[in-house]
């Protein structure tokens, strides 16, 4: 296995947890309260900062799942890119989430986490903010910083919801 594959793999495996606890987190909030939806609140290139190994891993859970090209291209209303968001579904990837998606949390919903859960939420949100500002596709120095990012707002998640 490369270099990239084991850095590919170890980042599916730990984003899988944090995006469990990011469901717990935040379905309340965005099924309820949320401004974006049915459209969700990615709106930005989700390919950025990831490598093209990673890449053709979501195509390839795409195609396995039988939904590739299915989702949504770009639109006007919504300014969103990824070809993996639907409407009724939100995201559809599972394992290979970019960081610029998994770790987005749009304004209302980190003021709601704050004024839910004080400075243990505010630290979830600087997380939650580095995670998504981080790059997959650099080096093992920049993935384990990434890791880190993931790991403590795992922590940090498990500490929330308990």
């Amino acid at each position: 296995m490369t270099q990239i594959e084991e850095i590919i793999t170890e980042y599916a495996s730990r984003t899988k947890q944090l995006d469990s606890i990011l469901q717990e987190l935040t379905k309340e909030f965005c099924a309820d309260k949320c401004f974006y939806r049915p459209y969700g609140c990615c709106g930005n290139n989700y390919s950025a900062g990831i490598p093209e190994e990673m890449l053709l891993l979501q195509e390839k859970e795409a195609k396995e799942n039988g939904w590739n090209g299915k989702g949504k291209t770009s639109t006007k209303s919504t300014n969103n890119h990824c070809k993996y968001h639907t409407k009724k579904e939100g995201c559809r990837l599972k394992l290979y989430k970019p960081p610029i998606c998994i770790g987005f949390l749009c304004a209302d919903l980190r003021q709601n986490i704050n004024k839910k859960y004080g400075t243990e939420g505010e630290y979830f949100n600087e997380l939650m903010y580095k995670f998504r500002h981080s790059r997959l596709d650099i080096g093992s120095h920049e993935a384990e910083k990434l890791f880190s990012y993931i790991d403590a707002s795992i922590e940090v998640g498990k500490k929330l919801l308990s």
